[in-house]
């Protein structure tokens, strides 16, 4: 299989480049603010793993994202074809995995940070009340830009989905062009032998 160069002036790649690396680095600040939402992070917010559970499973999207686009770019480097409709399914499923996880561990984040009274300023808490809260602020600064690059990625692959659409339907009109030229042919051949 011949390594195509042709793959480069393809809007498409450049797309798929750009959602592994707004993956990647979602995934890297989702595993800076893992640490965080653990018990033992002197954290306030803790609230019983579901905060651990919406960064893991976001975690888990951005990985979707990195692996179907990097198993793309290398079937398109390598010059391998397939039908646009994989390309509509998985780019679709990438745009809600991404879109759904991201804004669900934003909307959970924010909703656990604004209302915590702890961190309230006429709060007495101690000192490891304000520990947690300046936590709380680091943790929502990860989630907050991990989700937005998620957001990000989340619109490539809605822009990939419109692309497949538009190579399926060009597709299926080819071929049915096709189809109605072969059969035209055999009814002239049919007429001529009458």
């Amino acid at each position: 299989m011949p390594f195509s160069r042709n793959v480069f002036k393809k809007p498409s790649t450049w797309l798929r480049m750009s959602i592994v690396i707004l993956s990647a680095v979602a995934a890297i600040l989702l595993g800076l603010a893992y640490p965080l939402t653990g018990a033992g992070a002197n954290w306030v917010f803790y609230a019983d793993g579901i905060t651990q559970v919406c960064v893991a499973i976001t975690f888990i999207a951005a990985g979707w994202s990195i692996t179907w686009s990097v198993v793309a770019l290398g079937l398109a480097f390598f010059g391998i074809n397939w039908h646009p409709g994989v390309d509509i399914t998985l780019d679709f499923i990438g745009l809600g995995v991404d879109v759904g996880f991201a804004a669900n561990l934003m909307a959970w984040i924010a909703y656990v940070i604004d209302t915590n009274y702890l961190c309230d300023e006429g709060y007495p808490g101690g000192y490891g009340y304000k520990k947690g809260c300046e936590q709380g602020k680091q943790l929502g600064g990860y989630v907050y830009s991990s989700g937005a690059l998620l957001l990000l990625a989340g619109c490539c692959h809605l822009a990939l989905f419109v692309m497949a659409c538009k190579a399926t339907h060009v597709r299926l009109a080819e071929e049915k062009r096709q189809a109605l030229e072969r059969r035209g042919d055999k009814a002239r051949e049919t007429s001529d032998d009458v």
